[in-house]
């Protein structure tokens, strides 16, 4: 029988316990930010501020927003009033290629964000826009917050096309 070396299974123990530690951490940084969107996608700004930390910027690149309670008024004012009509176009989107990097309580993430603009009464696609996103995220409490997240769009229009600015008005 082979000598069992004590020392070593625990450093390697330990070193799979960093590791598990660290993929539990990704999958929760990537669900924390998938159910941001999905918030955002579903006009419910309440819901969307529970993943931000209160000291979070969201930097727009021609402005920054910071603090949770700024970036709520931001997120209001994009949600439709009850019992106003709807928008003309609205936006749905969703996430991919997700780059994530986890140290200790604080983790950095890159993203892909695809968002089709469509019209409302028809919901026909009008145009697509990619968008890069880099966030940052820290550990508040046990849970991870969106501490900063930054939008940059790479692929879309320069602006809205004619039929949806002609709907708006």
């Amino acid at each position: 029988m082979a000598d069992i070396n004590t020392e070593e299974l625990m450093k390697e123990l330990k070193t799979l316990q960093t590791r598990v530690k660290v993929n539990d951490d990704i999958e929760k940084i990537k669900q924390l930010t998938e159910r941001c969107i999905n918030a955002r996608n579903a006009s419910n700004a309440d819901d969307e501020l529970n993943y931000y930390s209160e000291d979070a910027v969201l930097d727009l690149g021609q402005r920054q927003i910071k603090g949770k309670a700024n970036i709520g008024e931001i997120a209001r004012a994009h949600t439709p009033k009850p019992g106003s009509p709807p928008p003309a176009t609205k936006a749905a989107s969703f996430l991919a290629h997700p780059i994530i990097m986890v140290d200790g309580d604080k983790a950095k993430g890159r993203w892909n964000l695809f968002a089709m603009h469509c019209l409302t009464s028809t919901y026909q696609s009008l145009f697509w826009v990619q968008s890069e996103i880099n966030a940052e995220y820290t550990r508040v409490n046990g849970e991870w917050k969106i501490s900063y997240l930054a939008m940059a769009p790479k692929i879309g229009p320069p602006h809205p096309p004619m039929v949806a600015t002609q709907l708006a008005h």
